[in-house]
């Protein structure tokens, strides 16, 4: 889902592509996010191809953060592209806000580094063309990027 959107013309621009990437969010939410034995929401790192069971249980360290931003800039187009008819992804945004929220995004993996990067660069283009207000979230990720490198 995130290659679609990293594109420099990314396919869900398309207004015929833009119902199925909101399609494919809502299907891709509902396997990987699962409730806990604590009540509390959490996320399987790598379901099997039909998503019917997790290959690995555990939640990797950015993956909220990275549907978080996909599933942004897949409603912002969504908007840009008038296609408000059908079903949004504001609850399933609602839902991964809530695992993104309060965790520590710093982390001593370089590949982990450049996501961070390449996150900020995302939420920083929605910043600019007006589709998304979470400046704090930027801010989170400019100032773990330098703290990761001191891991």
């Amino acid at each position: 889902m995130d290659a679609c959107a990293q594109q420099s013309e990314p396919v869900y621009l398309k207004p015929n592509i833009q119902p199925l990437a909101i399609e494919l969010a809502k299907a891709a939410h509902a396997g990987f996010v699962h409730i806990l034995n604590s009540g509390s929401k959490g996320m399987y790192w790598k379901m099997s191809i039909d998503l019917s069971y997790p290959l690995v249980p555990s939640m990797g360290h950015h993956d909220p953060l990275d549907g978080f931003i996909t599933y942004n800039q897949i409603q912002a187009t969504a908007v840009e592209i008038s296609d408000t008819s059908g079903p949004g992804l504001d609850s399933e945004i609602a839902d991964i806000e809530l695992l993104c929220k309060g965790r520590n995004w710093v982390t001593n993996d370089p590949l982990g580094l450049g996501g961070l990067l390449c996150n900020a660069y995302t939420i920083l283009q929605l910043i600019v063309q007006d589709r998304f207000t979470g400046t704090g979230l930027l801010q989170d990720l400019l100032e773990s990027s330098p703290a990761s490198l001191d891991t």
